[in-house]
Parts: structure tokens; C-alpha cells; sequence
């Protein structure tokens, strides 16, 4: 069993000891990985196995050391393409925190339309890609946060109009050829890859 979550670019693959590892990244052998320690290995590395007796049991170690938070986005498609944004200079899926008092689903067609200007009526979600974890520091709240983040495939019913949410360091939305993807989403985070390839092997 194999626990991936995400810095930016990096991985950080949560493995038991007794697997095969790919060469190519750095081992941190423990069953009590530090937030500091793993931060800091990060710094030198393209990506960090935390080899361990019990990989769900290091991980919750690890996640007690954050504030965890949960969100939910989307990929959009209609007629053969999807919604692809750019944000804080980065091409990015539509995503954002769960508010008091609704659903996951909610939460995740709600951000679609607002961060993409998009109307909230004419989105549907149709299915599940996949649950992402990312962690990372929050200057404006002060503390180390570790967002769970929900995402949904959704269809579009609705003309190609969008508005970025510009307050949310949002330049550019674009309908792009679903196609293509891969080759947009190259220089993302490594959680948006994650999606456009589950995604991608699920609409095949």
C-alpha cells in the first residue's frame, strides 16, 4: 500500500519497508516523520519515500502535526473540451474550501462558477476522479495546513462565456481540447496532474 500527498511539484510517497523503490528519489526511513524533517529533505530532492512499518499509521502521524482542511473542484467538460484556468501564473483546475452547511458536490460545482464565471444552474457533476492531499504553509493564518481536496467530473450545459475570478489570482479561463490537456497541465502542481490523468484513464 502506497500513500502519495504533494508539495507543489514534489511527491511524498508513504511505502512500506519491505517495498521495491524507484531509485530516483530520496528515503527517509522512520514511523514518526517530522514535518520539519520532511520539509526539509524536500529542499534537495524531486521527490521523498517515508519508508515505514505501517504507512497509514506514519501518515496520520505526519498529518497531526497540521491543521487539516478539506475542498473540492472540478474538471468541466462540453462538447469535447475542458475548463482549464490560470492562477498566480500556473494552469490550474477550479477549486475551492467547503462553507458551513453543504456537500462536497456542492462545494465543488459552486467554486467551477465562481472562479470561473461559469453559471451554477448548467453544471452537473456525473462522477468521481479522485481525493488529492497537499501540504503547505499559510502565511495569512499563520500555520502549516494539509488539504484534503475532492474532485468531480462535470459537464457543462451553456455557452463558452467565462470570467476569472480575478481576486483569486485568477488571469485566464480557457476551453481547451480535452485532448491537449496533458500537454497544458505539464508545469502544474503535482495534484493537478494527478487529476488530468485519473481523469483521462476514466474517459477513455
Amino acid at each position: 500500500m502506497k500513500i502519495t500527498l504533494f508539495s507543489e511539484y514534489k511527491g511524498i510517497y508513504f511505502v512500506r519497508n519491505d517495498q521495491t523503490l524507484e531509485p530516483f528519489f530520496s528515503k527517509y526511513v522512520t514511523d514518526e516523520p517530522s514535518r520539519e524533517e520532511v520539509v526539509e529533505r524536500l529542499k534537495g530532492c524531486e521527490g521523498l519515500y517515508i519508508v515505514c512499518s505501517n504507512p497509514q499509521k506514519a501518515f496520520r502521524h505526519f498529518a497531526s502535526q497540521f491543521t487539516e482542511v478539506e475542498a473540492a473542484g472540478g474538471v468541466v467538460a462540453m462538447g469535447g473540451r475542458i475548463l482549464a484556468m490560470r492562477r498566480n501564473g500556473r494552469w490550474d483546475l477550479p477549486k475551492g474550501h467547503l462553507e458551513e452547511g453543504e456537500s462536497i458536490e456542492q462545494c465543488a460545482a459552486r467554486e467551477v462558477a465562481e472562479e470561473c464565471g461559469l453559471e451554477l444552474e448548467r453544471i452537473t457533476v456525473t462522477g468521481h476522479i479522485t481525493d488529492t492531499l497537499h501540504f503547505y504553509y499559510f502565511p495569512r493564518t499563520a500555520r502549516w495546513e494539509l488539504k484534503t481536496t475532492h474532485w468531480y467530473a462535470m459537464s457543462y450545459q451553456g455557452d463558452d462565456t467565462t470570467t476569472p475570478q480575478t481576486e483569486e489570482g485568477i488571469t485566464e479561463v480557457e476551453w481547451i481540447e480535452s485532448g491537449s490537456a496533458e500537454e497544458r497541465f505539464a508545469d502544474s502542481f503535482g495534484t493537478i496532474r494527478t487529476v488530468i490523468d485519473n481523469y483521462q484513464h476514466q474517459t477513455i
